[in-house]
């Protein structure tokens, strides 16, 4: 798992990104010398003051443009390409399987827990969605009060999957899908929600319709052409992680190789 650290500076990355401006005040600095520290802060902040200011003047100015200047730079942007995908990232927000199904954990291997843990189950995957059996397996788990997920305990889970539910796999592991969506068609590059831990995913966790489709979050967003290596350990980033593992590569370049060739074929039988 993540270091508070590094979930300090995931919290830090996301909001940087609806435009909050940072300025980090180290304790160490602090200790050392408080008046240079001070010093510096007033610094940024006069800095920050002065663009605020500038944008609110180019703000003023673009209001004050005559109508016809602004209806013609509309149209100018007329042909160009909406950014979709800042639109289609969005948190990730866990399910409390405790809130969807009463829980028994001394009824758990009883024969008519199973349809009671299947209803709940297809409630957690219309939630949660597309999620791995792994982490289905997590959560269960979890609401029931058990540190460890045993053979037994998998077994019944096993048996209690909704049938009726779209699966996937890849590299050994299966992916349930909510009801009706297609994953070929999946845009959602979902983020760890910072107020909830349990919403940060192993990339393992995360299928391969969804790592493409953060991939195309981060190229979209970036202002720079994007090598494959940078693409991945962006991922990896954007999922958490403060590293990415030879793990975590192998998962995330294979499932873009995997959803890039499927789309390419698709492409080409339109054509």
């Amino acid at each position: 798992p993540s270091s508070a650290r590094d979930r300090d500076l995931l919290r830090q990355t996301i909001l940087e990104g609806y435009g909050w401006v940072f300025h980090r005040i180290w304790s160490t600095d602090w200790i050392r010398d408080p008046v240079g520290v001070k010093s510096k802060l007033r610094s940024v902040l006069e800095h920050r003051l002065n663009e605020v200011l500038r944008e609110l003047e180019e703000k003023r100015n673009i209001e004050n443009q005559p109508i016809a200047e602004v209806t013609e730079d509309l149209n100018n942007l007329e042909n160009e390409s909406i950014d979709q995908a800042s639109f289609n990232s969005i948190p990730y927000l866990p399910a409390d399987l405790s809130e969807l199904m009463n829980i028994d954990p001394g009824d758990f291997y009883q024969s008519r827990y199973k349809t009671f843990l299947r209803e709940g189950l297809k409630k957690l995957i219309n939630i949660e969605g597309p999620i791995s059996h792994g982490l289905i397996t997590d959560r269960i788990k979890t609401s029931h009060g058990w540190q460890q997920a045993g053979r037994m305990i998998r077994d019944v889970i096993s048996q209690s999957m909704p049938k009726s539910f779209l699966k996937t796999e890849f590299q050994g592991e299966k992916y349930y899908w909510p009801e009706n969506v297609d994953p070929n068609n999946w845009l959602y590059a979902r983020y760890p929600n910072l107020e909830m831990i349990e919403s940060q995913r192993h990339v393992q966790e995360v299928p391969p319709e969804e790592i493409y489709a953060i991939a195309e979050v981060i190229k979209t967003n970036s202002q720079t052409k994007l090598f494959p290596s940078q693409i991945v350990k962006e991922v990896a980033y954007f999922l958490g992680w403060s590293k990415c593992t030879a793990r975590m590569d192998k998962h995330i370049s294979q499932s873009l190789e995997k959803i890039g060739a499927s789309k390419e074929a698709s492409d080409n039988e339109v054509s």
